[in-house]
């Protein structure tokens, strides 16, 4: 396949991506979405950053004492290709899974948590034991090629 030029475009998701859970439990967070409708058609993938900034832990409620740790951020591109790529607190890079997919249209995205505090039968600690993680601003950058 022949290139005629790249180049990369950056969004900010729809909303914010966030993730609460009671102690001890995991779970997959609601998908935020990242607007490329505006690529060219003939735009390929080369490679996808995502770039969750700085996070906040429970709203920055010194009484609640949960702990979210991530471990995957799930992403699907416009032509409903998923991967699971692993959380890094520094942004995340993938140049495998979407490579030569189409760049143009909604991207979506979501992440996988624990709230590894443990439940420890004490109504009223177990409820300040709830948990909290809010990226406020999160950006996506597609680096691509037109065909």
């Amino acid at each position: 396949m022949t290139y005629t030029s790249a180049d990369k475009r950056t969004v900010t998701a729809n909303k914010s991506l966030g993730l609460a859970l009671t102690p001890g439990a995991s779970g997959w967070s609601t998908p935020v979405t990242f607007r490329f409708s505006n690529l060219p058609t003939n735009a390929v993938v080369r490679s996808i950053t995502i770039n969750q900034g700085r996070g906040v832990l429970n709203n920055n409620d010194r009484n609640m004492m949960g702990l979210i740790v991530i471990s995957k951020i799930k992403v699907t591109s416009p032509a409903g290709k998923t991967a699971n790529i692993s959380w890094k607190p520094s942004g995340m890079t993938d140049d495998a899974h979407f490579l030569q997919q189409q760049a143009s249209g909604n991207w979506t995205a979501l992440v996988y948590g624990t709230n590894i505090n443990r439940p420890i039968g004490n109504r009223l600690i177990d409820l300040a034991s709830f948990g909290s993680i809010s990226y406020k601003s999160v950006r996506m950058t597609v680096s691509y090629v037109l065909g």
